[in-house]
C-alpha cells in the first residue's frame, strides 16, 4: 500500500536519525511534535473513512489478498482478549499478555511510527546486545549523547523499517502459525527474509520481540557498506 504522508515524514526522520549526528538533533522535541500533529491528523483521515464505511450501504466485500503464510487458526494461550484493546486502522494495539497480542501490538506501534513503544517491545539476545553495545561505544560521542543503549538503537531503525516495509495486515497476522514454541519462546515464519523467523519472548513485562544475534550480524553488516 502507499506510504502515507506520516509514514514518509517518520521515514525520513528515522532514517537520518541513524545517519548523522546533525539529524539526531530533529529527532528531539521539534521532531516529535511535528510527528505528533502528523498523527493527530492521520488519526483524523482514519477516523473519518472508517465512520463513511460504516455508514454506508453494504457492498460486497473486496477479496482479500492470498496470504503467503499457512492459513490455520494460531494457537493463543487462552483467557479474554484486553477489553481496553485500541484500534487503529487495521493494527491493533492488543497488549503484550500472548505472542499473538504482542506481534499485533509490535506491528500496530511500527505502523505508529512510534519508536518509544517500539523500544518498550523490544528484548535482545544476549550475544546480540553485547554487539550492538560493542557498535554503539565506536560511534562519535555527538551520537552516543543521544542515542544512550543498544535498545533506543534497535528501536530507531525497526521502526524506519516498519515504515518502510509494514507488518502483514492484521487479519493475516492472526492466521499465522507458529513454526516452533515453547513456555518462554515463540517463533513465527513471517513473509519476507527480514521477518522469516521472528522471535518474541517471554518476560517478566509480558512478551516481547527479540532480538537476536544473525539480527544484529545484518544490521552490522548493513553498516560497514556506508
Amino acid at each position: 500500500m502507499p506510504m502515507s504522508r506520516l509514514k514518509l515524514s517518520l521515514l525520513v526522520a528515522l532514517g537520518s536519525f541513524l545517519v548523522t549526528a546533525g539529524a539526531l538533533v530533529l529527532f528531539g522535541r521539534s521532531r516529535a511534535a511535528e510527528a505528533a500533529q502528523l498523527r493527530d491528523a492521520n488519526s483524523k483521515l482514519r477516523f473519518e473513512a472508517i465512520r463513511r464505511h460504516a455508514t454506508a450501504p453494504d457492498t460486497p466485500a473486496e477479496s482479500a489478498p492470498a496470504p503467503t503464510v499457512p492459513q490455520a487458526e494460531s494457537p493463543r494461550p487462552s483467557g479474554p482478549t484486553p477489553a481496553a484493546a485500541v484500534v487503529v486502522d487495521d493494527y491493533r494495539n492488543e497488549g503484550t499478555a500472548t505472542p499473538a497480542a504482542a506481534m499485533q501490538t509490535f506491528a500496530w506501534a511500527g505502523d505508529q511510527g512510534d519508536a518509544a513503544a517500539v523500544q518498550r517491545l523490544i528484548t535482545f539476545d544476549p550475544a546480540a546486545r553485547t554487539k550492538a553495545l560493542a557498535y554503539l561505544e565506536t560511534l562519535p560521542a555527538e551520537i552516543r549523547a543521544q542515542v544512550t543503549s543498544p535498545e533506543q538503537m534497535a528501536a530507531a531503525e525497526l521502526t524506519a523499517d516498519m515504515i518502510q516495509h509494514p507488518f502483514p495486515r492484521a487479519s493475516m497476522l492472526e492466521r499465522i502459525v507458529a513454526e516452533s514454541a515453547t513456555d518462554e519462546r515463540v517463533v513465527y515464519r513471517l513473509p519476507g527474509p527480514l521477518r522469516d523467523r521472528t522471535v518474541f519472548q517471554h518476560t517478566a513485562d509480558g512478551w516481547k520481540y527479540v532480538i537476536t544475534e544473525p539480527m544484529v550480524d545484518l544490521f552490522l553488516a548493513q553498516r560497514t557498506k556506508h
